[in-house]
């Protein structure tokens, strides 16, 4: 019974199996920099690596001149700085590599089979090692950087193994579409075979006569050619089924080559996203940097002004207490200036009072006065006739006080007198007693 394998995969295919909601692009690998940096275009990988050994040809296959064998790859094109993991620089659309769906550019290289590669390896040595006949497999083991979709630290690696299958993109592409279709072969060759038995029969028939074993062979050539027809129709069916396959297979491919479609438009959004994320990001750790600063400086304004606040404060505490001190020693002098305040207000009734007294005393005198004055003038007068006698004579006259600022009235008589009796008592008149005989005996005394 002819059965046709279902479309589970194919060698260095995709699996059947949910395809992750993000896969690794060699257009979303970050490029690298360094002493051996190439342009990771077409030309530039073709001549990246001719330079290691055996001429490329168009369909990535290598001839090798010393066995004369074809020999091809997976369709990676590795990249290595100096002293350095190799790394995949970019992957060949349609390559085995393109169509596993889980290498991503910037993985570097930890195993070829069951060889461990290092550092150390050359690009030339691993190459020897991935490249074989085209159809056989070799398998791969990478790592990632920053886990598993390749956004976490540096230091986190994915490891991950795949078993491709060498050769070219058309090697690869007739390879599945061999998967996919039945073995028309086979049944070509047994439908020949039952026709060249069927006409054996034919001609042994004719040659023998009738035989009653003829029967069965007509019978077993009936079942024979019935045997024929049911091929014939498998082979129709397997034929119809192949191009369902096929267009299964089409369909396929564009849904796949859709789901890349979208896979990189999401790749670029959430690129988009992260970049828009990491602007925020940065934008944040500025303004709260920022405003971290600005914190500890309003902090430490707050600290000045606390300290500010307690000198002040300290300050107003000591002023305060020296206003109690001025208000109280105020309080005390303003008891003593009302105290002082009555005494001269007392003083200047006093005064008053006694001014009052001595106004009445003044009144009294200058009633008195006059007659006082010519007391005073006759006996001047005849103490002025007999000199004599005034120097005999022990009395004394008071001394007239001098009067001190302008006076609205000339000084009595009297108080001449008593100006000229103390002139003469202190020298400041001198008196000759001859002179004042002959003037007493020539001229008459007159009142001056």
């Amino acid at each position: 019974r002819l059965a046709i394998p279902p479309p589970q995969g194919f060698p260095g295919g995709i699996p059947v199996q949910q395809a992750p909601t993000y896969y690794p692009s060699t257009k979303d690998a970050p490029k690298r920099s360094g002493p051996r940096e190439t342009v990771l275009n077409q030309h530039g990988q073709v001549a990246r690596l001719t330079t290691i050994g055996a001429p490329l040809n168009e369909k990535l296959e290598v001839y090798d001149v010393s066995t004369g064998e074809t020999q091809a790859g997976v369709g990676i094109f590795f990249q290595q700085e100096a002293s350095s993991w190799i790394y995949v620089a970019s992957i060949v659309p349609g390559s085995s590599a393109d169509r596993c769906g889980l290498i991503r550019g910037d993985d570097e290289l930890i195993q070829v089979d069951s060889v461990k590669v290092t550092a150390q390896e050359s690009l030339a040595d691993v190459r020897m090692l991935i490249l074989g006949r085209p159809g056989s497999f070799v398998s791969l083991s990478f790592r990632r950087a920053g886990g598993q979709y390749g956004q976490g630290p540096r230091t986190d690696y994915y490891y991950y193994d795949v078993e491709l299958m060498r050769g070219s993109v058309e090697f690869i592409r007739m390879q599945q579409d061999a998967m996919l279709r039945p073995d028309y072969t086979q049944y070509e060759l047994e439908i020949g075979r039952l026709r060249d038995e069927i006409d054996a029969l034919r001609h042994q028939q004719d040659a023998i006569p009738d035989d009653p074993r003829v029967a069965p062979l007509e019978d077993e050539l009936k079942s024979r050619m019935e045997d024929l027809r049911r091929f014939e129709k498998m082979l129709v069916r397997s034929q119809e089924r192949s191009k369902e396959a096929e267009r299964a297979q089409a369909e396929a491919r564009e849904s796949l080559n859709r789901l890349k479609e979208e896979n990189e438009k999401l790749v670029a959004r959430e690129e988009e996203h992260t970049r828009v994320y990491d602007e925020l990001n940065k934008r944040f750790t500025d303004q709260s940097t920022s405003l971290q600063q600005m914190n500890k400086q309003m902090l430490q304004e707050i600290d000045a002004e606390r300290t500010l606040r307690s000198s002040v404060e300290a300050q107003l505490s000591d002023v305060s207490s020296e206003i109690s001190k001025l208000q109280a020693e105020a309080a005390a002098l303003k008891g003593k200036h009302i105290d002082q305040r009555a005494r001269l207000r007392q003083g200047h009734a006093t005064i008053r009072e006694a001014l009052q007294a001595q106004e009445q005393q003044l009144a009294t005198l200058a009633d008195v006065i006059p007659a006082l004055d010519m007391v005073h003038s006759s006996l001047i007068s005849s103490i002025a006739l007999d000199p004599i006698r005034l120097q005999t004579y022990d009395f004394s006259i008071p001394k007239t006080p001098r009067f001190a600022g302008a006076l609205s009235q000339p000084p009595p008589l009297s108080a001449s007198i008593h100006s000229l009796r103390g002139a003469i008592d202190y020298g400041e008149i001198k008196v000759d007693p001859q002179v004042i005989e002959q003037r007493i005996q020539s001229t008459k005394v007159q009142e001056d």
